[in-house]
């Protein structure tokens, strides 16, 4: 997610999120090592304004939500999703559902 397009998505996503509703966002951390490492080795594995989330983003994300839970992931998620992206035609596949299914359920109310 670019830093100009984050903050668009963050507040189109809270208008339209129901009451009580919830949002998932899997993305890496701009302070992560092992990302840097893999966006270093994979540069055609993105595009050219796309970075990774950053602090500023998330802490933003924390004020126009009111409430937010946060679970990282990013030793495996990172690579996993680079895996994913190269391996896989859509990012609607097995290895990214699996990951989103792992959390929703570690996660039920």
């Amino acid at each position: 997610m670019n830093d100009a397009v984050s903050e668009r998505a963050l507040r189109d996503t809270h208008r339209v999120l129901r009451p009580g509703g919830h949002a998932l966002f899997v993305e890496p951390l701009r302070g992560n090592p092992v990302a840097k490492l893999v966006q270093a080795l994979t540069p055609e594995a993105r595009t050219a304004d796309e970075s990774p989330l950053s602090g500023a983003q998330i802490r933003f994300g924390n004020e126009l939500f009111g409430s937010s839970e946060h679970f990282f992931a990013n030793l495996l998620s990172v690579p996993a999703g680079v895996v994913s992206s190269l391996t896989a035609r859509t990012p609607d596949n097995a290895g990214m559902r699996i990951f989103v299914l792992s959390w929703e359920k570690r996660h039920e109310n």
